[in-house]
């Protein structure tokens, strides 16, 4: 077939797909299929040609971004309104969840996560937007450069606050290493408080990134598609500002880990005279400048560099790897490369944090950063020669291994935390490893040690833990993650019946999948609840690690007439443990584990890993972890024995794991769901002993007293429920509540009765309530449940006049003595502001009239005012003007806007406002007088949309 043909087909498809996706708007996935159309013509021009870049000209109704589901569980896409139309691919993507990504055009491989794909990025992709002026005025910028390479850079400007400044101190030093020179820098300190003076406001902001050119620019912050939030929380820049600036920034780099920074609105899309234009992407292409952001909400964490953070502090180290000039779109792949192959576990919000990072602007731009250059010294292997099997199935399929020691280097560390409940301080403790530390939302803090575990002409196909030494300390209060996209996060408690992780350490293939190193990513610390009530536990520490390692290159394959298909060993299951049994003999402890594999793979090992329980754990404790290998029955082939002399030792002290691999080195791990395994004791026939005769256990009955059927989301509500025996009340034990994903713990007081206030956080809708008793040898388990529907919380929003602080008036275009602000407060009933909320406002008058959204700050507060608008006068007269939020908002024009919030109800306010006649503009130098004849205490601005 000739290539043209195969071409003028693709072009066919792409355009097939785009007809379904505009006669289906409100369907995410046909936009996918748009991309996934034009991806395949890249791939087929990738494979006769090898590419190193993709280039797109177009927003995303021109070449759309790929959709991917957000599973952040914080700050979903559905909460962000740019606004845009109803009955439009951008609208049905927000309201559904979808991060957008470009990734996918880039990469080779894409991997399966959770219930969606992953790509790996290998090419530099980056997107023109959004005019055809726009797109030229890019590529003439880069066609002025020689050979692409942007004139030496020799200065920076770094922003930050919050949250953020850690990031952008780490940027800073970055760029300072790399130019040689000072950073200019606004970061106020995450101690600040938005009122203090230190913290910057816009006009500060506008005063250094406007007046001047920096050839690299760091903007962390909280951001909109079109304005970014000053560290006083109070004041915006406007992307229109930096579009009309006289400044020339041809050619600078700027990346920012503000929210929505890379969010581009099409221009179609918005709604007209109200949404904002132009967005960040598009105003810093009419500079011809190049942009990296976010195209949703980005992530930081409260206490360490992580996430979206993490990601362009790396971007900012490859700007300086190796010698010669660096292309940013490279940089930008090779930076969320390394963030996989750093990531001790994978959850969705690092998902979210790689894919919406988005360069705008040319990827093939290069940088050559003067100082500071070179690649860090790669980390050697510490795998030698692996040992191979010398029986079956191992020896037919050539399955090696090799025993690795991990002896951490941990410190440990403490944060001063306050109790919101009761302003106590709490010390909170974490271990750090050799290589820091991994941090996940409302987890402990955990130490990470990697080791590079790379064997040459192999793979590692699975870790088995043989044992280790370790310290439990009591009394710990956990440090978790506080993941936040706004403002410090809260660190919750962090309750586990049975010691966390279960498996504490991962296998990390990301750089493998780049002709890189395999890492074995060990987590050497494990924190369980002391009690089902206690907010302490103890924290296990790991002095020595003891792994096996399995390595296997078999990739052949065989046809069998028993399965009449054709049978590939390496794509065989992990072995299945399918049960085990322990009882005691004398001083043995016997173990009978039957494991399941298949028959190609066969299994390999199995073994079961112990240790001994504390005598006091209200006392640090040192123990050990030991392996015992199992024998394979000759008559049974699934089951495997072996027996553990007790000398001496407490059967009831002893507990164990379980733990199997095949012949192609997968291993499974059985760990009784983190409780371990107990001897004597079968999980699988709790109401039986292991000898198979009735249990004595007595009947017992689980009652919900007097229960709620609905509650508001937000608020709290109070479960009882009643443990009995026989109609006897029993105490002291242990019920586990669940209301959909909430989980909560307690125990049963003399009257059988255990009490859960429980603050209603899941999302509104029907379900049910219930409580678990797991039962012991006495008592036999039972479960109740009870229907409850959590319901949308009530909603108020207030309108007031306040004053213009003194750092946002702008001289020339208003009387300066007299400063127009209008906000808006948005709170539940409880009167709890509600932040990162969208408010509409709608301003009718007999003079002019027009609508503007805009997002609530951490205060719940919305400002109507010049300094988030622009700055033409709006005609004298008496105005109405309203807020509204959520629901059906009806704007000026009559279009409608619905935009439905999942957790609350729609409120709105309105207030009659008398507005002054046209103020005179003042000279930036004069002092100006007072307005005698003017004693309004605000003005209104009509704003200025361009499309």
């Amino acid at each position: 077939m000739p290539a043209w043909w195969s071409t003028w087909r693709s072009i066919n498809r792409v355009a097939a797909a785009n007809a379904q996706a505009d006669a289906s708007p409100d369907c995410p996935f046909a936009k996918n299929l748009v991309a996934e159309s034009i991806k395949k013509i890249v791939d087929g021009y990738g494979a006769a040609n090898p590419l190193e870049y993709v280039v797109i000209v177009g927003n995303d109704n021109v070449i759309p971004f790929f959709r991917h589901p957000d599973q952040a569980s914080l700050a979903n896409e559905r909460n962000y309104v740019p606004p845009v139309r109803d009955a439009t691919a951008s609208q049905a993507s927000l309201r559904l969840g979808y991060v957008l990504g470009q990734d996918r055009y880039g990469a080779d491989v894409i991997i399966s996560f959770n219930d969606g794909t992953l790509p790996i990025p290998n090419l530099g992709v980056g997107r023109l937007v959004e005019t055809t002026g726009e797109v030229i005025g890019m590529i003439d910028a880069y066609l002025s450069t020689p050979n692409g390479v942007v004139a030496t850079p020799t200065s920076s400007l770094v922003t930050g606050y919050d949250f953020l400044d850690d990031a952008a101190n780490a940027v800073r030093q970055e760029f300072e290493a790399g130019i040689g020179n000072p950073s200019t820098t606004l970061i106020a300190d995450r101690t600040w408080a938005p009122t203090d003076p230190r913290s910057w406001s816009s006009q500060q902001l506008s005063d250094t990134l406007l007046s001047q050119r920096h050839d690299l620019v760091f903007l962390a912050g909280h951001f909109s598609a079109s304005s970014a939030l000053a560290a006083d929380y109070s004041t915006r820049l406007l992307a229109s500002q930096v579009a009309n600036s006289l400044v020339d920034w041809t050619n600078i780099l700027i990346f920012s880990a503000g929210c929505h920074s890379g969010y581009n609105i099409v221009n179609e899309h918005g709604v007209p005279f109200v949404t904002v234009e132009p967005d960040w992407a598009q105003a810093f292409a009419r500079k011809k400048a190049t942009f990296i952001g976010g195209t949703g909400y980005q992530y930081g964490d409260t206490d360490f560099v992580e996430y979206g953070e993490r990601l362009y502090q790396e971007f900012s180290k490859q700007l300086r790897r190796g010698q010669g000039p660096v292309a940013i779109g490279k940089a930008l792949a090779a930076a969320k490369l390394q963030y996989l192959a750093d990531t001790g576990t994978m959850r969705p919000i690092h998902e979210k944090s790689l894919l919406q990072a988005t360069l705008f602007g040319l990827p093939m731009l290069k940088i050559n950063m003067p100082t500071g250059r070179g690649d860090p010294a790669g980390e050697t292997s510490v795998v030698g020669s692996t040992t191979p099997f010398n029986v079956d199935p191992g020896l037919t399929l050539g399955l090696t291994y090799f025993d690795l020691i991990v002896n951490p280097t941990l410190t440990e560390k403490s944060v001063t935390l306050k109790d919101t409940a009761s302003d106590a301080t709490i010390e909170a403790k974490y271990l750090s490893g050799a290589n820091g530390v991994v941090t996940n939302p409302a987890e402990p803090v955990l130490p990470l040690e990697k080791r590079n575990v790379t064997a040459a002409n192999t793979v590692l196909r699975g870790v088995g833990f043989r044992g280790g030494a370790y310290q439990d300390a009591p009394n710990i209060f956990p440090l978790t993650g506080a993941a936040t996209t706004e403002i410090r996060g809260v660190h919750p408690i962090f309750f586990s019946d049975t010691f966390y992780p279960v498996r504490p350490w991962n296998i990390n293939y990301f750089a493998a999948l780049a002709n890189g190193p395999t890492w074995l990513m060990a987590l050497p610390a494990q924190y369980r609840s002391e009690s089902s009530t206690s907010v302490d536990g103890i924290l296990r520490k790991y002095g020595r690690m003891d792994f096996r390692l399995y390595y296997s290159a078999n990739t052949q394959s065989f046809d069998s007439a028993a399965f009449q298909t054709q049978i590939i060993p390496a794509l065989a299951a992990p072995p299945e443990i399918a049960r085990v049994v322990s009882f005691t003999e004398g001083d043995n402890l016997n173990f009978m584990i039957t494991v399941l594999g298949h028959p190609a793979a066969g299994i390999q090992e199995v073994w079961v890993t112990h240790t001994e329980l504390a005598q006091n754990p209200d006392q640090s404790f040192s123990g050990e972890w030991r392996s015992l290998n199992l024998t394979q029955d000759a008559a049974n082939s699934t089951q495997w024995k072996g027996v553990l002399p007790l000398n001496g030792k407490a059967p009831e002290s002893i507990r164990f794991m379980v733990q199997a691999v095949n012949g192609v080195g997968l291993v499974s791990l059985d760990a009784n769901l983190g409780d371990y395994y107990q001897p004597n004791v079968d999980p699988g026939a709790p109401s039986q002993d292991v000898s198979g005769s009735d249990s004595q256990a007595s009947p017992t009955s689980l009652t919900f007293i007097s229960p709620p059927t609905q509650g508001a989301y937000g608020t709290e509500v109070l479960f009882k429920v009643k443990l009995e025996s026989n109609g006897t009340p029993i105490p002291n034990q242990k019920i586990s509540f669940a209301l959909d994903s909430q989980r909560l713990n307690g125990v049963t007081d003399g009257s059988g009765l255990v009490e859960f206030n429980l603050v209603l956080l899941g999302l509104p809708k029907a379900g049910q309530a219930s409580a678990t008793f797991a039962g012991t040898t006495l008592f036999k388990s039972v479960s109740a449940a009870t229907a409850f529907q959590v319901v949308k919380q009530a909603t108020e929003v207030s309108l007031e006049n306040v004053a213009v602080p003194p750092s946002t008036r702008t001289p020339g275009h208003v009387n300066a003595v007299v400063v127009p602000r209008i906000m808006a407060t948005l709170s539940d009933v409880g009167d709890r502001p509600l932040g990162e909320k969208n408010v509409f406002f709608n301003v009718t008058g007999p003079e002019g009239s027009f609508s503007v959204a805009l997002i609530t700050d951490y205060a719940g507060r919305a400002f109507l005012d010049f300094a988030t608008l622009q700055e033409e006068p709006l005609p004298g007269g008496r105005y109405q003007v309203e807020a509204l939020f959520s629901g059906a908002v009806t704007l000026v024009t009559g279009e409608v806007v619905t935009l439905d919030d999942d957790r609350y109800n729609p409120t709105s306010a309105s207030q009659f406002f008398d507005v002054p006649g046209t103020p005179t503009a003042i000279d930036p130098g004069e002092q100006p007088e007072p307005d005698d004849g003017d004693d309004s205490p605000f003005k209104l601005y009509m704003p200025i949309i361009t499309r």
